[in-house]
């Protein structure tokens, strides 16, 4: 199951466990599926439309802040306002208790993306039944996983997104009552309790995307997180 092989993973980081010097290799998790010998292409889609989709798959939604054309932040503050998280925190005018009022009701999800067709998506992850793994190039999480996995395997995922700052977040079947570590390093971190942003949401620095095959609502073979 994801979440043993994710204190596994945990547990050989600040361990330095290599279990007989096969670390996750044991778990099947180095080498990735094959992949299909064609690109998956998405359908057009509007932001509504792909809310819809990810409630249809169980996923909690809740309404984001988007950003204007020129990436300042749709709810007025300044974009280095103290602790601003442009592009990506809750639309208080609509989810008020933020993550908490995240939704698989589609009534409620076209009402909100209707009085705010600009609002970008986030899935409430724990409500959701969802892990995500964190990558921030930025704080140097590339480089930190890249170290990890040259000692104890590749940590996997079918269903990737690229985030707007080019960092990754990897999805994956949480378990239900189990607790995580908030980071397994730097600029690596594991999301559960909170939300994250997915596409077509537009953040300051661009857009957030799933990578090719590796979308849960592609119009061709749809992927599901990883166990």
């Amino acid at each position: 199951r994801m979440h043993a092989d994710l204190i596994l993973f945990y547990s050989n980081v600040v361990h330095g466990t290599r279990h007989g010097g096969r670390g996750l290799r044991r778990y099947g998790m180095s080498r990735p599926p094959k992949k299909h010998i064609f690109k998956v292409v998405d359908k057009p889609v509007t932001t509504l439309g792909c809310a819809l989709q990810y409630a249809e798959l169980g996923w909690s939604i809740l309404p984001v802040w988007g950003v204007n054309e020129d990436g300042t932040c749709r709810c007025g503050l300044p974009n280095d306002a103290p602790g601003h998280k442009v592009g990506k925190h809750p639309q208080a005018n609509l989810a008020p208790r933020g993550h908490l009022d995240g939704t698989t009701n589609a009534d409620i999800i076209r009402d909100w993306f209707s009085t705010d067709p600009t609002a970008n998506i986030g899935i409430s992850l724990a409500d959701s039944g969802l892990i995500a793994l964190d990558i921030d190039p930025r704080n140097g999480g590339d480089t930190t996983l890249a170290n990890i996995e040259s000692q104890n395997g590749v940590l996997y995922s079918t269903c990737v997104a690229v985030t707007q700052s080019g960092g990754e977040h990897r999805l994956f079947r949480a378990e239900e009552n189990t607790s995580y570590p908030s980071s397994i390093g730097a600029g690596l971190d594991l999301k559960h309790h909170g939300y994250i942003v997915v596409a077509p949401s537009m953040g300051e620095l661009g857009p957030y995307k799933w990578k090719d095959n590796q979308s849960p609502i592609a119009s061709v073979n749809p992927v599901t997180p990883s166990e």
